[in-house]
């Protein structure tokens, strides 16, 4: 389609537009080429054959695709001239050299490589399809092409060869600092802001809206935390025998309990208001007087 999303001829497109040295490689013939079919057509096709299901033989066998066949080195001059403003010179290499530089580059240097061994062996392959049954049985042809959808492929890379990339599953860092992409980011500095400030304030208060929930958790907690001596009975009389401590003085156990309840009434006093001053922005700095009574 219009973003490419061929395999091969994403991949060519790609080594062009990077200046890559395989770019200008090919082993087989260059006049050899295979014929493609739009989505679009496709899909037409398909619809064709399940509307006249019933009047098509049991068993049909079809071809589909475009009658035209551009060869490699039409598809190399074609994408040059969209890309860089020029014909795109490729040299013809015998197989057995390419098939050794896609070994170093696979096993010595350790690089992945789209040129696979069984590309280099069907690389003089070049086939042109008969669609007249289709034509016949269907009434279908292609209203699309290749070489006619080119422009439009090569338009949507330059301008964003990041999300061109992404959309045909190569490696979009790659063109990260590519010329369109540098362009791209600076129209967009000196454009107006994405969001503005009024924008921005909605979505913090929207966000924060979401997350009240967590320092009223911590009032809770902070009120438990006060209410837990009397609870708990630590201010009650303590009529237990004080254990020995070897030769250390320790206090009475009501005063022990005692200051630990008035500790414990204390700090959940503190988190309480500090985690309910924190639910305000500009009192935001409580928040982590909150956790630091907490951690005390």
């Amino acid at each position: 389609d219009e973003d490419c999303r061929a395999a091969f001829i994403a991949q060519q497109i790609a080594r062009i537009f990077e200046r890559l040295p395989t770019a200008y490689l090919f082993a087989g013939d260059i006049t050899a080429g295979q014929p493609y079919l739009h989505k679009d057509d496709l899909v037409d096709a398909v619809v064709r054959t399940v509307d006249r299901r019933a009047e098509l033989p049991a068993e049909t066998v079809l071809l589909i695709g475009e009658e035209d066949t551009p060869s490699y080195e039409e598809m190399q001059k074609r994408i040059g001239r969209l890309i860089h403003g020029e014909d795109w010179r490729t040299l013809v290499l015998p197989k057995q050299l390419t098939k050794l530089g896609a070994w170093v580059q696979t096993e010595v240097l350790d690089q992945d490589t789209d040129i696979k061994p069984w590309m280099i062996e069907n690389s003089d392959d070049h086939y042109e399809i008969d669609i007249s049954r289709a034509k016949t049985l269907l009434g279908w042809a292609p209203r699309h092409s290749l070489l006619d959808t080119l422009p439009e492929m090569i338009r949507r890379l330059n301008q964003d060869p990041t999300d061109w990339y992404a959309a045909n599953k190569l490696d979009p860092p790659v063109v990260a600092a590519s010329d369109p992409e540098i362009e791209q980011a600076e129209r967009r500095l000196k454009g107006p802001l994405e969001r503005s400030k009024e924008d921005v304030e909605a979505a913090i208060k929207r966000h924060r809206s979401r997350t009240l929930w967590a320092p009223m958790t911590n009032a809770a907690l902070g009120l438990w935390l006060a209410t837990s001596p009397m609870t708990v009975g630590l201010f009650d009389p303590v009529a237990a025998a004080i254990p020995p401590a070897l030769g250390h003085a320790i206090a009475e156990p009501q005063f022990r309990n005692a200051g630990l309840g008035v500790s414990e009434i204390v700090s959940g006093l503190l988190v309480t208001v500090f985690a309910l001053m924190g639910m305000f922005r500009r009192w935001r700095w409580a928040q982590w007087v909150a956790a630091s009574l907490g951690l005390w």
